[in-house]
């Protein structure tokens, strides 16, 4: 995104956030103890575009993820997504009008959920293998941060990866 500055080693692009990106799914994998073939559920929160997911995705290719940002990062997100997984199923915000709940069931049918805060109300209790946040919880206001932190416990079944610094 943008104009970043890369490299080309092997005829792919590098730059230092997809090493940071990358460290950080090696982290989640090599601390967690979920299945690479198993239809875990991740949920991140403050993705961006969609990079550790993306990432994460290759590795656990039955995986479901979930992504809670803001609405513009959103559209971002979805870009990103849908040109790195072409064939892939993804719910948006706006599909939710006609869904009183998010439940594995729904989960289920879609390979990636892109979601707005408030959406993070209607997903089921328990249904998360591994909540991730990086660098975004140190930036909310504390009642925001307090929100995240309950939700987080109340669908966080096993694993909450997070790197913050919280300045508040």
């Amino acid at each position: 995104m943008g104009n970043p500055n890369f490299l080309v080693y092997r005829n792919q692009i590098i730059n230092e956030r997809l090493l940071r990106q990358v460290y950080f799914g090696s982290q989640v994998i090599r601390l967690t103890s979920l299945e690479i073939l198993k239809k875990n559920i991740f949920l991140e929160i403050g993705p961006g575009y969609g990079l550790l997911p993306r990432l994460l995705k290759n590795n656990f290719k039955n995986s479901k993820f979930i992504l809670i940002d803001l609405p513009e990062v959103n559209i971002l997100s979805y870009y990103y997504l849908q040109n790195s997984f072409p064939k892939a199923k993804i719910f948006c915000s706006n599909d939710l009008i006609n869904q009183k709940k998010i439940d594995v069931e729904l989960i289920d049918k879609y390979d990636f959920f892109i979601l707005r805060m408030q959406d993070l109300k209607k997903i089921e209790n328990n249904v998360v293998d591994c909540t991730i946040n990086i660098a975004s919880l140190g930036e909310m206001h504390n009642d925001t941060q307090s929100f995240y932190i309950n939700q987080i416990e109340r669908v966080t079944n096993n694993y909450f990866y997070s790197v913050n610094r919280f300045r508040r």
